[in-house]
């Protein structure tokens, strides 16, 4: 079997995908300042360590929220002013989408 020698200087750039874990106050919202050209979906009441940046952020409070935001993401000319999207927290906006699903989805471990 031969082997497929290549180069780095042909490695195409398809952006990068980071997940930032960590306690409490660790500075992960803080961090979302060092993203270029960011846009923030907040699912939390914190940005106060963002206060006075002028980065960008939709306000998701439910289901209906983070699809619009989605959708204008995805569709809206307006996004090709940004290189990064942050998610602050991911966990809150678990949190939103797990609250829909509840009102709407029964849980078959309960009976009745």
């Amino acid at each position: 079997m031969a082997i497929n020698l290549r180069n780095t200087n042909d490695v195409s750039v398809n952006g990068v995908k980071v997940l930032v874990y960590g306690q409490a106050g660790a500075g992960k919202t803080h961090l979302i300042r060092t993203l270029p050209r960011p846009v923030i979906l907040s699912a939390e009441g914190g940005l106060l360590s963002l206060q006075g940046t002028g980065i960008p952020y939709v306000e998701i409070s439910n289901l209906a929220t983070l699809t619009e935001a989605y959708k204008w993401l995805m569709d809206s000319s307006e996004t090709k002013d940004f290189d990064a999207v942050a998610l602050d927290s991911i966990s809150e906006i678990a949190e939103v989408v797990l609250s829909s699903e509840k009102k709407t989805a029964k849980d078959p471990r309960q009976n009745g």
